[in-house]
């Protein structure tokens, strides 16, 4: 069947390999598809998959096969090896998902930092995040999604989009780019924890840490 023609590990010579396991995931309907071989190899195991793309099927689906290797690999953790996760995760929903154009900040992290008595190489960049938070804080508890027109200066078409716009100091200002759909206004500026219930074991997972954002990365070149 297309879509489910297993995976491989190949193992260069001279590198240990303790055991293979093509159905780790301990689950027949998963492990019946081949997306998942572990291999052991002594102090590591590696995990090599191919995740369930969202097209064509539902997310709960993927999900479930997301949360039964979350729990495969808490297994080898709980048995003391060191677990690395490889293949095609078939995930890119945001900005945080793109590590080289994007960088992650903890922002709690950098408050807690700054607030236990920064270092003298405390970077500038930090400091300025410390400072500036309470103030970014309080302006997106205004935060809201309006309607906008956009035109196209090629044929002057206008077009119906959303934007965000936040108070600030009795200003109204404007956050990120028009959109055609009212939520992708908001999801870059939420940062609210977020968290799901698994449907196989009611156990409740962090989908997403508080005050978590990303910043976009340009190279300067002298």
């Amino acid at each position: 069947k297309k879509g489910l023609n297993g995976v491989v590990t190949y193992v260069k010579n001279g590198v240990g390999v303790k055991s293979a396991n093509s159905r780790p995931l301990g689950s027949a309907d998963l492990d019946d598809q081949g997306r998942c071989v572990m291999t052991d190899h002594g102090k590591f195991v590696l995990f090599n998959v191919y995740v369930p793309a969202s097209s064509g099927q539902p997310l709960s689906y993927k999900m479930k096969f997301l949360n039964a290797l979350r729990r495969a690999m808490q297994r080898q953790r709980t048995l003391g090896k060191e677990v690395i996760l490889v293949g095609d995760l078939n995930i890119s929903h945001a900005k945080l998902d793109n590590f080289w154009s994007d960088r992650v900040l903890f922002i709690n992290d950098i408050l807690h930092e700054s607030a236990s008595g920064a270092p003298e190489d405390f970077p500038e960049w930090k400091r300025q995040i410390a400072h500036a938070w309470p103030k970014i804080h309080e302006a997106l508890q205004t935060k809201s999604v309006v309607p906008t027109k956009t035109t196209n200066s090629q044929n002057n078409k206008t077009y119906n989009k959303y934007r965000m716009k936040v108070d600030v100091d009795g200003k109204t200002v404007y956050l990120g780019s028009h959109e055609s759909d009212p939520k992708h206004c908001e999801y870059r500026y939420y940062f609210d924890s977020m968290s799901y219930v698994c449907e196989e074991t009611d156990e409740v997972i962090q989908a997403a840490e508080e005050n978590v954002a990303c910043v976009s990365v340009r190279c300067q070149r002298n």
